[in-house]
């Protein structure tokens, strides 16, 4: 598999041993597509974060999916555009050793700590499609936890009118 020796490139190139866990893949037979799911052991932000933007600009994605899991210690992530001195206490995420870090993707400010999964959906241009993504989510919340969640007409998910943070690349 030529994304497994690419990603074993990578840790050889520095990344620590745990950057990624485990590999799953499955060959979707009715469109020839194979989609991958990688499942990051690291809780450092900069390392996920930066194995996200990699294997978005790596691979070609006309002919796979890939959904990236992952969780990070306490950390502010705002978007490529927005100025973090107005979406965010710096200072004081500083003082409480919460990173206050950039993603290369657009979107609001988020706040991320141990307690959430973030999920990035790897796909090409002509096939994105925000709202079918969601929907996998919402059957997934629904199938494997019973957790009823819905995509609003902002196309968000929320849980109890909770809003669940939701990023893709």
């Amino acid at each position: 598999m030529k994304l497994l020796e690419n990603i074993g490139t990578l840790m050889r190139c520095g990344c620590r041993s745990h950057f990624i866990g485990r590999l799953y893949s499955s060959e979707n037979a009715s469109k020839s597509l194979l989609k991958y799911v990688l499942i990051s052991e690291s809780t450092n932000i900069f390392e996920n974060l930066a194995l996200e933007d990699w294997l978005y600009e790596n691979y070609d994605l006309s002919k796979r999916e890939i959904l990236l899991l992952w969780r990070n210690t306490p950390a502010v992530v705002i978007g490529r555009h927005q100025n973090p001195w107005l979406e965010t206490n710096v200072e004081g995420n500083s003082s409480r050793n919460i990173l206050t870090v950039r993603r290369n993707s657009g979107g609001g400010t988020v706040y991320h700590d141990m307690g959430n999964l973030n999920l990035s959906f790897l796909t090409g241009r002509n096939r994105y499609n925000r709202v079918h993504n969601l929907e996998i989510i919402v059957r997934s919340l629904r199938k494997e936890w019973g957790i009823e969640s819905k995509v609003n007409s902002r196309s968000d998910i929320s849980v109890k009118s909770k809003k669940v943070t939701v990023v893709f690349y």
